[in-house]
């Protein structure tokens, strides 16, 4: 392949710098050998997203292993009970007292599917709309709605 593209080339070359013609149109293929640099910057790239990942994600967990180990194997059963206690707590408390994040994002996307349901209504209806006199009507219900989206926004932040 290589050679059979080398052999086109050297035709195509001739034909433009001999003759001063060119009949052939190449495509854009990547070059078969990257940029040193290149290459460079994304080994660079790699590392960092790698490093970033044993930071974020891998260091804390394997250190929470030892930490459990060395105290399951200093004070015993009493840390593996207390572990599960504290997550009971939390998952009850997590129930009980935290608000419902579906049902806020649900409402969330209604009222603003509703919002952009009346504002295209009022944007495909606008000149019959000025011609009633109706502006204002739609601007009370559009600013109504509009209110209710930022009472929402208020409650979930």
């Amino acid at each position: 392949l290589v050679r059979i593209w080398t052999s086109l080339t050297e035709k195509v070359q001739g034909l433009f710098f001999e003759r001063g013609v060119l009949h052939y149109a190449l495509s854009a293929r990547p070059p078969l050998v990257r940029n040193p640099a290149g290459r460079a910057t994304d080994t660079l790239a790699f590392s960092e997203a790698l490093v970033a990942l044993l930071d974020e994600s891998l260091k804390p967990m394997c250190i929470g292993v030892y930490l459990i180990a060395r105290a399951l194997r200093r004070d015993g059963r009493m840390v593996g009970l207390a572990a599960l206690v504290m997550l009971l707590i939390h998952k009850v408390s997590a129930a009980c007292l935290a608000p419902n994040i579906r049902e806020l994002t649900r409402r969330g996307a209604s009222l603003e599917a509703k919002f952009k349901t009346l504002h295209a209504r009022f944007r495909q209806n606008l000149e019959p709309i000025a011609f009633s006199g109706g502006g204002a009507a739609e601007q009370r219900t559009i600013d109504a709605c509009y209110g209710t989206i930022e009472e929402h926004a208020s409650v979930v932040s």
